[in-house]
Protein backbone atom coordinates (compact mmCIF):
# COMPACT_ATOMS: atom_id res chain seq x y z
CA UNK A 1 0.00 0.00 0.00
CA UNK A 2 1.27 3.44 -0.72
CA UNK A 3 1.18 5.67 1.73
CA UNK A 4 -2.14 7.66 2.14
CA UNK A 5 -3.26 10.90 2.73
CA UNK A 6 -4.32 12.66 6.11
CA UNK A 7 -8.09 13.01 6.23
CA UNK A 8 -7.38 16.06 8.50
CA UNK A 9 -4.63 18.24 6.83
CA UNK A 10 -4.67 16.10 3.63
CA UNK A 11 -0.38 15.98 3.72
CA UNK A 12 1.39 12.56 2.93
CA UNK A 13 1.34 10.36 6.24
CA UNK A 14 4.38 7.98 7.14
CA UNK A 15 4.09 4.15 7.80
CA UNK A 16 4.73 3.61 11.30
CA UNK A 17 4.13 -0.10 11.71
CA UNK A 18 2.50 -3.20 10.96
CA UNK A 19 0.68 -5.40 13.51
CA UNK A 20 -2.16 -8.28 13.62
CA UNK A 21 -5.46 -7.60 15.09
CA UNK A 22 -5.99 -8.04 18.81
CA UNK A 23 -8.23 -10.65 20.20
CA UNK A 24 -11.39 -8.24 20.92
CA UNK A 25 -11.10 -7.25 17.61
CA UNK A 26 -14.62 -7.08 15.56
CA UNK A 27 -16.10 -6.14 12.28
CA UNK A 28 -15.67 -6.95 8.53
CA UNK A 29 -11.99 -6.54 8.53
CA UNK A 30 -10.74 -8.37 12.18
CA UNK A 31 -9.00 -11.29 10.48
CA UNK A 32 -6.63 -8.02 8.19
CA UNK A 33 -3.20 -7.09 9.43
CA UNK A 34 -3.44 -3.50 10.35
CA UNK A 35 -1.04 -0.51 8.88
CA UNK A 36 -0.81 2.28 11.52
CA UNK A 37 0.07 5.69 9.49
CA UNK A 38 1.08 9.02 11.17
CA UNK A 39 1.25 11.79 9.72
CA UNK A 40 3.69 14.07 10.90
CA UNK A 41 2.15 17.67 10.56
CA UNK A 42 -0.90 17.11 12.61
CA UNK A 43 -0.48 14.22 15.11
CA UNK A 44 -3.15 11.99 13.98
CA UNK A 45 -2.42 8.21 13.42
CA UNK A 46 -4.78 6.45 10.73
CA UNK A 47 -5.04 2.60 11.06
CA UNK A 48 -5.90 0.69 7.27
CA UNK A 49 -6.48 -3.22 6.47
CA UNK A 50 -3.93 -4.96 4.34
CA UNK A 51 -6.56 -3.77 1.35
CA UNK A 52 -6.18 -0.40 2.06
CA UNK A 53 -9.71 0.26 3.61
CA UNK A 54 -10.04 3.00 6.84
CA UNK A 55 -10.32 0.92 9.74
CA UNK A 56 -9.72 4.05 12.81
CA UNK A 57 -8.26 7.01 12.77
CA UNK A 58 -7.29 9.19 15.65
CA UNK A 59 -5.77 12.35 17.44
CA UNK A 60 -4.69 13.66 21.13
CA UNK A 61 -5.70 16.35 22.74
CA UNK A 62 -4.06 16.78 25.88
CA UNK A 63 -5.05 13.73 28.02
CA UNK A 64 -7.36 12.78 25.85
CA UNK A 65 -7.89 10.89 22.84
CA UNK A 66 -10.68 11.42 20.34
CA UNK A 67 -10.78 7.91 18.45
CA UNK A 68 -12.97 7.59 14.86
CA UNK A 69 -14.20 4.13 13.54
CA UNK A 70 -15.61 4.65 10.46
CA UNK A 71 -16.89 1.10 9.62
CA UNK A 72 -19.12 0.73 12.49
CA UNK A 73 -20.16 4.88 12.92
CA UNK A 74 -18.50 5.03 16.36
CA UNK A 75 -17.22 7.66 18.33
CA UNK A 76 -14.96 7.64 21.36
CA UNK A 77 -13.22 9.71 23.75
CA UNK A 78 -10.56 7.85 26.21
CA UNK A 79 -8.91 9.90 28.61
CA UNK A 80 -5.18 9.07 29.60
CA UNK A 81 -4.26 10.60 32.86
CA UNK A 82 -0.63 9.53 33.04
CA UNK A 83 -0.42 10.63 29.44
CA UNK A 84 -0.57 7.85 26.29
CA UNK A 85 1.77 5.20 27.95
CA UNK A 86 -0.85 4.78 30.99
CA UNK A 87 -3.89 3.24 31.20
CA UNK A 88 -6.93 4.91 29.49
CA UNK A 89 -10.66 5.00 30.33
CA UNK A 90 -13.70 5.29 27.80
CA UNK A 91 -15.49 8.85 28.84
CA UNK A 92 -17.79 9.26 26.05
CA UNK A 93 -18.77 7.06 23.33
CA UNK A 94 -21.48 7.54 20.73
CA UNK A 95 -22.79 5.71 17.30
CA UNK A 96 -22.36 8.76 15.33
CA UNK A 97 -19.07 10.16 13.69
CA UNK A 98 -18.81 14.01 14.00
CA UNK A 99 -17.28 15.53 10.98
CA UNK A 100 -15.92 18.79 13.14
CA UNK A 101 -13.22 17.82 15.29
CA UNK A 102 -9.99 17.91 13.67
CA UNK A 103 -6.52 18.47 15.02
CA UNK A 104 -6.28 21.77 14.34
CA UNK A 105 -9.48 23.36 15.79
CA UNK A 106 -10.14 21.00 18.87
CA UNK A 107 -8.54 22.34 22.37
CA UNK A 108 -8.92 20.81 25.63
CA UNK A 109 -11.79 23.00 26.72
CA UNK A 110 -13.77 21.83 23.76
CA UNK A 111 -13.17 18.36 24.42
CA UNK A 112 -14.47 18.37 28.23
CA UNK A 113 -17.61 20.46 26.57
CA UNK A 114 -18.39 17.96 24.19
CA UNK A 115 -18.08 15.33 26.82
CA UNK A 116 -20.17 17.59 29.59
CA UNK A 117 -23.30 18.22 27.06
CA UNK A 118 -23.24 14.54 25.47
Amino acid sequence: MSDPTCRFCHRRMTWTCTHLPTIISTGPYKDDTIETYLCTKCSSEQDFSETGQSLSYYFMVGTYKLCFYPHNQTFKVKHYPQGRLGGHTVVMEMNYLPHNLTPSTTTVERVKTLITFS
